[in-house]
């Protein structure tokens, strides 16, 4: 007669049977956003949108429009490589600093919708990549950049030769918002701070620039 084993009349719970079945599922979680992340991304976009404000009507929609369409890109780009939370946002980031760069009144005609949607393209793909990898596809990026907008000026560069400028932003604005992706997670892990507060942060920093540059150039007034 073999005895039983002391464990045998034992149920494990599912669980602590096997430590690693905590992890089977965890796709659910990517699509889930912190309260706090929803907050910050809600200020970040306000603030935006208070600057949009200066500028009219159609710089305030586009403020409204574009992290809609981040969803979207951020969403496709998740479901393609992975990472979805990630990927979802720092679309939306990118689409709220591209708008900062967009509703400037120099900023006509296409580029102001390829703006955002070039820098959420961008902050999506990077961010579905890893940490190790991430300041690696900073020249990717930046020659992305340079294609995209040069697909917009391909037909008109010999009759408008500052199109030439906008390229040379394009390829700048790829490799800086690959590298403010892999800049803020690397802020993150060394000074234990929230992303999204670095997000929010840098966001700011465009905005305080511009809106300098306005005063400098009278764009803007005090009055």
């Amino acid at each position: 007669m073999i005895p039983a084993s002391p464990a045998s009349g034992r149920r494990q719970p599912p669980d602590s049977a096997d430590p690693t079945r905590v992890l089977a599922h965890p796709a659910g979680q990517h699509w889930q956003f912190r309260t706090s992340s929803l907050l910050w991304l809600t200020f970040t976009a306000a603030m935006t949108l208070a600057y949009a404000r200066l500028y009219g009507p159609w710089a305030m929609g586009l403020v409204l429009a574009a992290p809609l369409a981040a969803v979207a890109i951020g969403s496709w780009f998740g479901l393609m490589l992975g990472r979805m939370q990630d990927a979802v946002y720092w679309a939306v980031v990118g689409s709220l600093l591209g708008s900062a760069f967009a509703v400037q009144p120099q900023v006509q005609g296409l580029m102001f919708y390829i703006w955002p949607l070039l820098f959420s393209v961008v902050g999506a793909f990077a961010a579905t990549q890893s940490a190790s990898v991430r300041f690696r596809l900073i020249p990717l990026c930046a020659a992305a950049g340079l294609l995209t907008v040069w697909l917009v000026y391909a037909t008109r560069l010999a009759t408008n030769t500052d199109g030439w400028v906008d390229i040379v932003c394009g390829g700048l604005a790829g490799a800086a918002m690959s590298g403010l992706v892999g800049l803020v997670d690397w802020l993150q892990a060394t000074y234990r701070t929230p992303r999204d507060a670095w997000a929010a942060g840098l966001v700011f920093a465009v905005i305080a620039g511009n809106l300098w540059a306005a005063f400098v150039t009278g764009q803007i007034g005090l009055g």
